[in-house]
């Protein structure tokens, strides 16, 4: 859903092969043609059956399932069957700068402009990925889509394909006393509903997947009050500002309501240089790389990373000697952060048996990421 441009690292010659440190990380509307910006449009489009974009009268909108009026006890849960902070995570939250810039929910950068809701969001993805997108709260289905293609836009071209359909599959639910809630980016053919079903807080409405316009799996979660979209961590008018200190009148009514600034979406071995598509496509999970690979890498991939972060690795082959100890400190925020230490084959094969890698990103004294994690290397 947004645009990130690669900078590799400075290219070090170590012993018998290249050792190499690189990242990967900005994100923001100035894209380069490879990289896709948001358009404005996106994830606000509305939802109908496939074939079509419509309204739904309220008249014709079911008062069943209806939400009281928000009061001391929060209203929804999160739109995801998964555990936030292990197997999912909110890369984004809705912008609260009324201007060109963008502010989170918390006045910092997990937001782009223009960006009407929260993104929950999964480490990767695959057809054979199936984590439920569920109803946040009981209410009936008001409009729905399904048919979009899932696939990560990575081009201007691509994404003119999804013009007036951003939203990719997604469903509708109308709550009652001027509560609504869209889904969006759900994986082709898994939308389970349709218009006037009723659900229960917790039922299934499809699957998590990558249809419309985003570049990273996930669904996009809009809530609207009286027609205005609200931010569901503070409860509030989506531009009436953000927040500094704790939230008490945020909706959601489970791990949601912790804002999380930094964190680990998934990290690993590779026999190459990584590249972004093929992390998002779940890739390098093998448990054994070939000492002819072409490379051995140890990469993290994060997001959330902010100026001033510092970041240390560790790169020990299995004799014990130190491929790489290195740290680095971060110069911008960053929405998401691919970093990676490795060692080249261009002279010599990888040394077999187990390589230990370890990396750790700090604030100040608190550290935010601490891993440790061994590869085996076979002949």
């Amino acid at each position: 859903m947004f645009p990130w441009p690669l900078r590799i690292g400075s290219l070090i010659l170590i012993g018998a092969g290249l050792t190499w440190v690189g990242l990967k990380g900005p994100i923001g509307q100035s894209a380069p043609s490879d990289s896709p910006a948001l358009a404005q449009a996106a994830d606000s489009s509305t939802i109908a059956p496939a074939g079509g974009v419509t309204n739904i009268p309220a008249s014709e909108r079911s008062t069943d399932g209806r939400l009281a009026q928000r009061t001391a006890t929060a209203l929804l849960r999160r739109p995801i069957d998964c555990q936030l902070g292990k197997d999912c995570f909110v890369m984004l939250y809705p912008d609260h700068d009324p201007s060109t810039g963008e502010r989170d929910s918390m006045c910092r950068h997990l937001t782009y402009d223009g960006h009407n809701g929260t993104d929950f969001a999964i480490p990767f993805w695959t057809p054979q990925t199936a984590v439920p997108v569920v109803a946040t709260a009981a209410g009936t289905v008001s409009a729905m889509r399904d048919g979009v293609p899932d696939r990560r836009l990575t081009s201007p071209e691509a994404r003119s394909t999804v013009a007036g359909i951003e939203c990719g599959n997604g469903v509708m639910l109308d709550h009652g006393n001027g509560w609504q809630t869209q889904y969006c980016h759900m994986k082709q053919g898994s939308v389970r509903v349709k218009i006037g079903d009723r659900v229960q807080a917790g039922n299934p409405l499809g699957l998590v997947g990558l249809s419309g316009m985003t570049t990273f799996p996930h669904v996009h979660v809009t809530v609207r009050k009286d027609g205005k979209e609200v931010d569901p961590l503070l409860g509030g008018d989506r531009i009436a500002g953000c927040a500094t200190g704790n939230n008490t009148n945020t909706v959601w009514n489970d791990g949601a309501r912790n804002y999380v600034a930094t964190g680990l979406i998934r990290s690993g071995f590779a026999p190459k240089q990584p590249v972004e598509d093929e992390l998002w496509r779940g890739e390098f999970q093998s448990n054994q790389i070939p000492g002819q690979a072409e490379a051995l890498t140890f990469w993290v991939h994060a997001f959330g990373v902010q100026k001033g972060d510092v970041e240390y690795f560790k790169l020990l082959a299995p004799d014990g000697s130190i491929v790489t100890d290195y740290q680095r400190p971060i110069d911008q925020d960053q929405k998401q952060w691919i970093t990676y230490v490795g060692k080249g084959t261009r002279r010599s094969p990888l040394m077999p048996g187990t390589w230990t890698a370890s990396y750790r990103l700090m604030r100040g004294n608190q550290t935010l990421i601490q891993l440790d994690r061994q590869q085996a290397v076979v002949r």
